[in-house]
């Protein structure tokens, strides 16, 4: 049985103008309140969360205390995703919440991650961020919003090069057998852009990296793509570069 479900986006973007939410980060308590009958609870659970209905009793949203802030956030804002299908009937067997555990829909489960995802991140408002940071700004920009959105930055630079044409590479630097080699430790590629020409970017890029924490820019001499890096530090402090990757609108 097929159903059509709610644009993810628009649907988060409705919530944040309902509690009038303009900026980061976002407010899920606020968002929560929407609903009179809906408690949030954190208990010494197994899973990250659950929704659960309760019926006349009302209903709700239980997090697991000892999870990263970052992971509770997105576990409330997956399982409102579950709450506002189960609002548009989305119920298969009965079922009130659908996990990959339980042999649940994989597609609903897509969606919340989807609807998470758009309402801690709101498009509108990391494109309104990088913007302001401009073009010298993009590697400062990946290492300070994070924090302000509070997500990881993993999700961070995952969301970024879904919603706009920027590439992001973290590259370390190893020394064996007396030779260096410099090898791509994450990469997020945008769809905007052929892995092709980012491939070709990347590989010219590599040698003639500078050790520099002042933005560097880099044009490549065929693919004419933009590249911007700078040394940075990884969670465990070690230094590493953090490569930006543009489209060269100019070329």
């Amino acid at each position: 049985m097929m159903f059509k479900l709610p644009n993810p986006e628009q649907t988060a973007n409705k919530l944040l103008e309902q509690t009038g939410q303009t900026s980061p980060p976002v407010k899920l308590e606020d968002v929560v309140s929407l609903w009179a009958e809906l408690n949030l609870e954190f208990d010494d659970i197994k899973h990250e969360g659950y929704f659960i209905n309760l019926g006349g009793f009302g209903k709700e949203i239980i997090v697991r205390s000892t999870a990263p802030l970052t992971r509770q956030r997105f576990t409330i804002a997956h399982e409102i995703g579950h709450l506002i299908l189960q609002e548009h009937q989305i119920v298969f067997d009965g079922c009130i919440s659908f996990r990959r555990e339980e042999g649940g829909n994989n597609f609903v489960e897509k969606w919340c991650d989807s609807f998470a995802v758009a309402l801690l991140m709101p498009q509108k408002w990391i494109l309104r961020d990088i913007r302001q940071k401009k073009i010298k700004g993009l590697v400062r920009s990946l290492l300070d919003l994070p924090d302000i959105y509070k997500v990881s930055n993993t999700a961070f630079r995952r969301r970024v090069s879904e919603i706009t044409p920027l590439s992001i590479f973290d590259v370390k630097q190893t020394n064996r057998n007396l030779f260096i080699e410099r090898i791509i430790e994450k990469k997020y590629e945008s769809r905007a852009v052929k892995k092709f020409y980012l491939g070709q970017t990347i590989e010219e890029l590599l040698p003639n990296l500078e050790y520099s924490i002042e933005p560097i820019k880099h044009i490549h001499s065929k693919t004419r793509m933009l590249s911007i890096y700078s040394l940075t530090k990884n969670d465990l402090g070690i230094h590493r570069w953090t490569i930006c990757i543009l489209p060269n609108s100019s070329k």
